[in-house]
């Protein structure tokens, strides 16, 4: 659900991305373009009429033009006509694009030409006409389907992960096996049970995986990564853990097993076993640090990061 989720966000943010700086490109370059072709007389002209446009209060607008126009060394008049112009030009709303088809002579045609009280006009009306149709509404409909069913789709991936190692089974490949328990793994679905006979398993990542009574007779576990996996009442019998990575590992009530497979394996001596057993391999007693799992009081570990902290602001200075 929740890669599912974070695919369809990154995906609509790229698309976003995307259209907001070709459409900010091209609106920018014939933005310059028409700045260009203009008059350099004309330009001042034209950036005055813009900075007056912007004034809101009407003693300070009257007070600049009055100002911008000995700049410009034309009378008040003449340039209250040219403004007159300039405004009604703004509101004039301009005729259609020539390429009717392309998306950027629309923006172009809406951003660009269009002034913006005609922009905001046309904006509002069209929203509210997409509206009216519907567009918005299945829009929505279709966003609420998709994180609704999500779930759905999940037991469904889930289930065709289950036929892709029901249908290996007693095959000594691959098969697709691996990627299939890897994935039911990282969804934490059980494996409880999973029948595995003479399978191909070599570097699959199954840590924490939940194998009890787990058939694995005779499986190929080469450099698998089986940290923390339970285990108990699993049959290894024969199992290849050559290389296997057993680090906190729940072998407890195995079958199967025997000592010969274990020094193959890495941090074997790191398993939790039943205390017999235990002390039939030579190990020490059970405890959190006997396979390799540090418990720190909550004390001590504010005082070894504080002073980590202060050796590094020393360093530094």
């Amino acid at each position: 659900m929740k890669k599912t989720t974070v695919k369809l966000v990154l995906m609509i943010f790229t698309f976003v991305v995307l259209l907001y700086f070709l459409f900010f490109y091209e609106s920018k370059t014939a933005e310059k373009t028409k700045t260009n072709s203009r008059d350099p007389e004309l330009q001042k002209v034209f950036n005055s009429f813009k900075n007056i446009s912007s004034i809101s209060d009407p003693l300070n607008r009257e007070y600049k033009i009055q100002q911008e126009a000995k700049i410009l060394k034309i009378s008040v008049d003449d340039y209250r006509r040219l403004f007159e112009i300039y405004k009604h030009d703004k509101e004039y709303l301009p005729d259609y694009p020539k390429n009717p088809i392309s998306p950027l002579a629309w923006f172009h045609w809406l951003f660009i030409e269009s002034s913006r009280e005609k922009r905001s006009e046309l904006l509002v009306t069209g929203f509210f006409i997409i509206l009216e149709k519907g567009v918005l509404i299945s829009g929505a409909v279709a966003i609420y389907r998709y994180f609704k069913e999500a779930p759905i789709r999940k037991k469904q991936e889930h289930y065709q992960a289950w036929q892709m190692i029901n249908s290996a089974i007693e095959q000594e490949g691959s098969g697709g096996r691996i990627d299939a328990l890897q994935d039911l793994n990282k969804d934490k679905v059980s494996l409880k049970g999973l029948t595995a006979k003479k399978a191909y398993l070599i570097g699959i990542i199954l840590k924490k995986a939940d194998l009890q009574e787990a058939n694995l007779q005779e499986a190929k576990l080469q450099e698998a990564k089986l940290q923390e996996a339970y285990l108990q009442g699993a049959n290894l019998q024969q199992a290849n853990l050559m290389g296997a990575n057993l680090q906190g590992a729940d072998l407890r009530k195995v079958k199967g097993l025997i000592s010969e497979q274990l020094e193959m394996a890495m941090n074997w001596d790191k398993a939790h076993y039943e205390p017999e057993v235990r002390e039939y391999l030579g190990l020490p007693k059970f405890t959190y640090k006997s396979i390799g799992i540090k418990i720190k009081p909550l004390w001590k570990g504010l005082v070894s990061s504080g002073v980590r902290t202060l050796q590094s602001l020393y360093k530094s200075s």
